[in-house]
C-alpha cells in the first residue's frame, strides 16, 4: 500500500506548527507611508550634519588643546570655545532626537524640525557675532535649515508620513 499525503488539518497526525509560527512573527504592515523621496534625502542631510557637527566639535577641542597644530598660539577666549562646544553638542543631540522622531514617523518631528532649524540658525548667528564663524560661512551653513523649514512647511509627504502620536 502506498501512503497518501493528506491535506493539512484533515486527519493528519503530524501538524506543522513551524509555518504558523513563522506567519505569526511577521509584523503587520503599518498604514502610514514609508520614508521615501525627499524625506529620505532630508534624513541623509541630517546624518551628514550630525557627522559634520561632531567632527567640528572634536576638532575644536583638539585645536584648543594644541593650537600650534594649525599654526596658532591661541584659538580664542575659553568662554567662546566652551559656548561653541556646548551648543554644537546640543545640536548634535537634537539631530539624534529629530532622526528618531522622523524614522518612527512621529507627528512631533514636524514641530521639532522647525525648532531645530531655528536654533541652528541662532547658533550660527551667535558664532558669527563671537567671531567664530565668517559671515559667508554663516549664510552657507544656514541653507540646510532654511531648506528644512520650507520643505516641512510645504511637503504633503511630510504631513502624510509623520502621523504617529508620541505616545
Amino acid at each position: 500500500m502506498i501512503p497518501v499525503e493528506q491535506p493539512r488539518g484533515q486527519g493528519s497526525l503530524h501538524h506543522d506548527h513551524a509555518s504558523e509560527d513563522a506567519a505569526a512573527q511577521v509584523p503587520a504592515r503599518s498604514s502610514a507611508p514609508r520614508l521615501r523621496g525627499l524625506l529620505v534625502g532630508y534624513v541623509v542631510v541630517l546624518v551628514l550634519l550630525l557627522i559634520h557637527g561632531i567632527g567640528l566639535t572634536i576638532a575644536t577641542l583638539v585645536i584648543d588643546a594644541n593650537p600650534s597644530l594649525v599654526g596658532m598660539t591661541d584659538l580664542g577666549p575659553e568662554s567662546h570655545i566652551v559656548f561653541y562646544v556646548v551648543t554644537n553638542s546640543f545640536l548634535a543631540v537634537y539631530i539624534l532626537v529629530l532622526l528618531w522622531l522622523i524614522c518612527t514617523r512621529r507627528r512631533a518631528a514636524i514641530v521639532h524640525n522647525y525648532l531645530y532649524c531655528a536654533i541652528s540658525i541662532g547658533c550660527l548667528v551667535a558664532w558669527n557675532v563671537l567671531g567664530m564663524k565668517s559671515p559667508v560661512g554663516t549664510v552657507i551653513d544656514s541653507v540646510p535649515s532654511i531648506v528644512g523649514i520650507v520643505y516641512f512647511a510645504n511637503s504633503t509627504r511630510v504631513k502624510r508620513t509623520l502621523t504617529r502620536s508620541l505616545l
